[in-house]
């Protein structure tokens, strides 16, 4: 976004706007101060000959106050508040809000750019859980998910992802310390960003979510699930894994045609094995299709040797008409992997009323956009 173009209609502004520019320039194109971790607010400020501790009070005026205007900020002084000026505090808008009766409510954000994404607050007896959107659409394909039968237009910024959890706890008033990155897009295929939204939320003067109350879920793309354990990202891995052989998981999921199960096995055994921490699988369960024994026994003998827990997942009916899971058939899976000694639970659906599934609302919006 182009803030000179906000300010064109007005011709003192738009001298004052271009003096500032030249005088304190914002690297890199930013233009929101919630695209900085703290580092690189640390660098910025060095940069233009400023205090590196002074990051400490923005971050703290931005993400504990929760300051609409950097002249808000406290505890930094005025030569700093007017080198700050130029930068925007920009949150998503929410576009659409619906309440199951559960309690989940499902949210629409829409962007300064226009586009749409979705996100989903769970209510839960240990507190809050917000279920977040890393892409504006997604590239996987994978043939359960609404989110793929809609156009991509490209990934979400770190600000971005960030104002979905700042958006929702001004509209709800709560304060929501468990995230999961299970929204709209694939995580790892918008990695730069993603991690730099985990510095930002577990980061201790902001947000401050710790990083075993975070879970990034991938389908999986193996460089991806390298690189959270080479660079020890601050969250838990999640993998959604949904088939036991080959051929019917490239045929559901286009990623394992470039990753199979043998080379996504490997990565998540180097995962655990570098960062001391279990993995996630997350198994959707579909009638008829990979709920039988057979699949039970397939997946037990595939993660026997990787730290786990397995989440089963009641398969939540689309709207163009999908089946949802036979309840009968996941209690006997469930009992078969906790008799292999394996740890497994059975996710509860929720939001089933309020189009619940990743992409039916923004499926909805983009209808109604171009009509």
């Amino acid at each position: 976004m182009d803030i000179g173009r906000i300010l064109k209609g007005c011709t003192c502004h738009r001298l004052w706007y271009t003096h500032f520019m030249k005088a304190y320039p914002i690297p890199n194109e930013k233009t929101s101060l919630y695209e900085y971790t703290k580092e690189e607010l640390r660098s910025w400020l060095l940069a233009h000959d400023d205090k590196a501790a002074h990051a400490e009070a923005i971050y703290e005026g931005l993400y504990r106050l929760r300051v609409r205007s950097t002249d808000e900020i406290p505890g930094i002084p005025l030569r700093l508040k007017e080198k700050l000026a130029p930068f925007l505090l920009p949150r998503p808008a929410i576009a659409t809000r619906r309440v199951s009766k559960d309690g989940t409510i499902k949210y629409l954000f829409r962007f300064l750019d226009g586009q749409a994404v979705e996100g989903v607050l769970l209510h839960y007896e240990h507190g809050h859980i917000l279920c977040v959107s890393t892409q504006k659409g997604c590239r996987m394909g994978c043939d359960f998910c609404a989110s793929s039968r809609l156009p991509y237009a490209g990934n979400l910024s770190a600000d971005e992802i960030v104002g979905q959890l700042l958006a929702v706890e001004e509209k709800e008033n709560v304060s929501i310390r468990n995230l999961v990155y299970m929204g709209i897009g694939e995580p790892l295929d918008n990695a730069d960003e993603v991690k730099r939204s985990l510095q930002i939320f577990t980061d201790q003067h902001g947000p401050g979510i710790g990083a075993r109350h975070i879970s990034v879920s991938t389908c999986g793309v193996v460089p991806g699930i390298l690189r959270m354990a080479e660079e020890n990202w601050p969250c838990r891995l999640a993998v959604s894994l949904h088939h036991v052989d080959d051929q019917k998981r490239s045929q559901s999921m286009p990623v394992n045609r470039k990753w199979n199960l043998s080379a996504l096995m490997q990565a998540c055994k180097t995962y655990t094995e570098k960062t001391g921490t279990i993995i996630l699988f997350e198994y959707a369960l579909i009638p008829g299709v990979n709920d039988r024994p057979a699949d039970a026994t397939r997946l037990i003998a595939l993660v026997k040797d990787i730290p786990c827990r397995i989440n089963l997942i009641g398969l939540n009916p689309l709207q163009q008409g999908g089946p949802g899971t036979d309840e009968e058939a996941a209690t006997r899976f469930r009992a078969q992997l906790q008799q292999a000694g394996l740890f497994a639970s059975k996710r509860k659906a929720l939001g089933q009323d309020i189009d619940g599934a990743c992409g039916q609302l923004r499926g909805q919006f983009i209808q109604e956009e171009t009509k």
